[in-house]
């Protein structure tokens, strides 16, 4: 902390005992675009409009002005020269023993120099010559040109890009792990796809969370289908369908259970020693990040049941088994991924096809 840099704002209220003044060449002033009334309470602002591109930034030609705009101009521009010597101020008492005002060499060119005020006053014997010091010589031919410098370092930039972005784990799913050969060999229906799974985990997990009454479940219905971009058409279908699970045993088991929850985000980290790492990890070596969503998981007095909700349909009913066999391993996933989660035991796991 030998050395610090730092604008006037920043030094407000500081003290050191050398302080220096640099830059000697950068006051600017600029013709007000607003004035802000600063007395009362609340302040107010007059502004100026004008046309506005991308060189101009704002300072294109005036389409429009306030009433007395150069009353408000002049006022603006005191303030500015008042706030212009406040500042001053402040950088002339920030030094203890010593302070250093940079100038330039001829006078003439000082009008640009923030610190000119304080120069006024300056005797012969107060100046400080700073010697000019000349370019280093060179020594012998350079070998590389910039450009080549800068190929260089590009290159060496995009190598270090290319580290940082390998992850350090793998990432997986519990739908990673869907039989695709055994899922193309049994016929389905197209139901809607992702649009109409969405729909159906949306309305499902409402009905379980609130305990609508029928109006409200309607409702919530509808809204649902026309997020989904779903035609209302299918309203009767779904609501066929949420008919169909109240009157099921899985959720009469629902209505008796201790706990229960529904579509349940979660992470696990997985590392090589984990019992499901071989499986999830497959050919890779990284850590895994297992991650997805429990469609439902509720407890009995004996133990939990998780359930996952698949809206497939196959052509011949005599294949639901078939097609539940598809995302058997999905369902051990989250099931392990449950047990994992509340370190208690998972007693069924379902897969229900709504």
């Amino acid at each position: 902390n030998t050395v610090r840099i730092m604008n006037l704002h920043k030094a407000k209220g500081l003290e050191s005992p050398v302080v220096f003044l640099a830059i000697p060449y950068n006051a600017t002033t600029h013709e007000p675009i607003y004035y802000v009334e600063r007395t009362g309470q609340e302040p107010y602002g007059h502004f100026l409009v004008c046309r506005s591109n991308t060189y101009n930034q704002g300072k294109g030609k005036r389409l429009a002005q306030p009433r007395n705009w150069e009353d408000y101009r002049q006022s603006e521009i005191s303030y500015n020269q008042a706030e212009d010597i406040r500042l001053i101020y402040v950088a002339a008492t920030r030094a203890k023993n010593l302070l250093v005002i940079s100038s330039l060499n001829h006078k003439s060119n000082n009008s640009i120099n923030p610190w000119q005020p304080l120069l006024k006053n300056i005797t012969e014997e107060m100046n400080i010559t700073v010697p000019g010091t000349g370019l280093p010589e060179r020594k012998g031919k350079e070998k590389k040109s910039l450009f080549d410098d800068y190929k260089e370092i590009q290159k060496e930039c995009g190598q270090w890009m290319k580290d940082l972005s390998k992850s350090s784990y793998c990432e997986k799913k519990p739908t990673d792990f869907k039989d695709e050969k055994k899922h193309r060999k049994i016929e389905t229906i197209d139901v809607g796809g992702t649009a109409w799974g969405s729909a159906v985990h949306r309305i499902f997990d409402y009905l379980i969370k609130e305990d609508p009454d029928e109006q409200l479940l309607f409702l919530q219905i509808e809204k649902v289908l026309e997020k989904q971009g779903i035609s209302l058409e299918r309203k009767v279908e779904l609501e066929e369908l949420v008919h169909k699970f109240k009157k099921s045993e899985l959720c009469q088991r629902l209505k008796k259970a201790e706990l229960k929850y529904s579509e349940v985000p979660f992470n696990i980290y997985i590392e090589p020693a984990h019992p499901l790492y071989a499986e999830l990890a497959e050919q890779d070596s990284r850590p895994v990040i297992l991650s997805g969503t429990i469609d439902l998981a509720f407890k009995e007095a004996d133990g939990w049941v998780v359930v996952d909700y698949k809206t497939d349909r196959p052509k011949n009913k005599k294949d639901y088994p078939e097609l539940a066999e598809v995302y058997q391993k999905q369902i051990e996933i989250y099931s392990q991924a449950w047990q994992e989660i509340t370190g208690e035991q998972v007693k069924q796991k379902s897969i229900y096809f709504i």
